[in-house]
């Protein structure tokens, strides 16, 4: 099996460095385990590698960001996602206008109208929409009724785009 997806790894790598230059590719993993192992096979190949360990993505915080927005995008009752996204200057801030005191300060008087108290978050987003409707209108919702429709690959890169992230963020490309 090992031996399989290595081959097809080399089959594949070895058609998109024909179109592309090596670090126009990605390739994605589910684990640390697997992404070391298809580290090991591409640095034999002379393939320059950047893991998520190596980088430290999951810290950096235009990576949170977009990961929270994702994460709000699978589940629309996750509003911790929501929340972390909406707080973030990254991505939402900037573009909104709004920030991260006026979010947090919205979400307290949010949960505090709340009866009885709820016990998750599925509430936020559906709160987020009635008190900004602009803002869920221009920086939400053309994601939200995409969700499920793209890939989150895709969706991500829609997002990037969107949010202006690679001119706004040049030394940041690499994550």
């Amino acid at each position: 099996r090992d031996e399989q997806i290595r081959d097809e790894l080399h089959r594949v790598l070895d058609e998109l460095l024909a179109r592309r230059a090596p670090g126009d590719i990605a390739v994605l993993t589910r684990s640390n385990a697997q992404a070391a192992v298809v580290a090991e096979l591409l640095l034999g190949w002379g393939i320059p590698v950047i893991t998520e360990n190596s980088l430290l993505l999951g810290s950096h915080p235009l990576i949170r960001r977009l990961t929270s927005f994702l994460e709000f995008l699978d589940n629309p009752l996750n509003g911790l996602a929501l929340y972390e996204f909406l707080c973030g200057p990254e991505l939402f801030g900037t573009l909104s206008g709004m920030e991260r005191e006026a979010v947090e300060k919205w979400l307290a008087r949010a949960y505090a109208r709340r009866s009885p108290m709820p016990r998750d978050s599925a509430w936020v987003a559906g709160s987020f929409r009635r008190d900004f409707p602009a803002a869920w209108e221009r920086c939400i919702a053309p994601f939200h009724a995409r969700a499920g429709l793209m890939s989150a690959y895709d969706l991500a890169h829609e997002i990037l785009n969107f949010y202006n992230v690679f001119q706004r963020f040049p030394k940041d490309i690499v994550f």
